[in-house]
């Protein structure tokens, strides 16, 4: 049994929840690709034809993608999300109530002139809210870092960053006050911010306890010989082809030269914004 307090909260964020669905989300190009990928010359008619057939393999994939809260509709309830910790009892209550109410969802599809009407199932509402990680709250000081750092227009968006992450940000800890230190060093407006904040987020979730200078180096050495195996990989292409280079015990490269290279140079920008040196003696 929850408060009269938490019950009203509950319902008002099912109620924006509810209303978001109902006003229609727009595919993104994963929406399409996936599309293209289950269905020759898809059409809308042949999209309904999916969704409304339960034995089709891909009607259960394909509802799961549409259904999927993208940034667009994370922002528009993450002001509220802000202001309240949610539990996981008040969540299971959101989730109830939200099937209760039997929820309708447009899906805008612009590429083939027409929307997809949805009507989620209470598995799929759980899934949904699921996905919102509502219980999910920023650690006090890096909500201040937001607050004094990130302009106004843009602390939603770190804030839905964040929450998708599902970072354990503990107070006092070296991740928690390494993002707050970046935060306060980067400036929000410039064009590669989000580029360097969704580095150190991913980076974040992978550290271990240790300072984070020694680790973003141990990184750049992971990088620096990833690099140096995929320019020696591209060498051989030159020579062979890559069946030939796979039969031989040749692994192909997790990644290409161009994003080993944007993934040392985001480092040591970060090094040396933060603790004002790197290193390069692995080079």
């Amino acid at each position: 049994m929850i408060s009269k307090q938490k019950n009203d909260r509950c319902r008002q964020l099912t109620e924006k929840i509810r209303a978001l669905l109902a006003d229609g989300t727009q595919a993104d190009e994963t929406v399409y690709t996936y599309l293209i990928s289950i269905l020759s010359n898809p059409s809308l008619n042949k999209i309904k034809k999916v969704i409304l057939d339960e034995s089709n393999t891909e009607r259960d994939s394909l509802v799961d993608l549409l259904l999927f809260p993208d940034e667009a509709f994370q922002l528009k309830i993450e002001p509220f999300l802000a202001r309240y910790s949610f539990t996981i009892t008040e969540e299971q209550h959101v989730i109830r109530l939200l099937s209760t109410a039997k929820p309708s969802a447009i899906i805008h599809l612009p590429a083939f002139n027409g929307n997809l009407h949805l009507y989620p199932t209470p598995s799929e509402v759980r899934q949904l809210i699921k996905r919102l990680n509502i219980t999910w709250k920023v650690e006090k000081t890096v909500h201040r870092a937001i607050e004094n750092h990130i302009t106004p227009a843009r602390q939603s968006l770190v804030s839905v960053r964040l929450r998708n992450t599902n970072l354990d940000l503990a107070t006092n800890t070296p991740g928690t006050r390494f993002l707050c230190r970046f935060l306060d060093v980067f400036d929000d407006a410039g064009e590669e911010f989000f580029e360097y904040f969704d580095f150190i987020v991913d980076f974040l979730g992978r550290m271990p306890a240790e300072t984070p200078y020694q680790v973003l180096m141990s990184e750049k050495r992971r990088l620096v010989m990833a690099l140096q195996q995929t320019i020696k990989f591209e060498q051989l292409l030159t020579r062979g082809n890559i069946e030939t280079l796979m039969l031989q015990g040749v692994r192909a490269p997790a990644g290409d030269t161009d994003y080993f290279r944007k993934s040392i140079a985001i480092i040591d920008d970060i090094a040396l914004a933060l603790f004002n040196r790197t290193e390069s003696d692995f080079l």
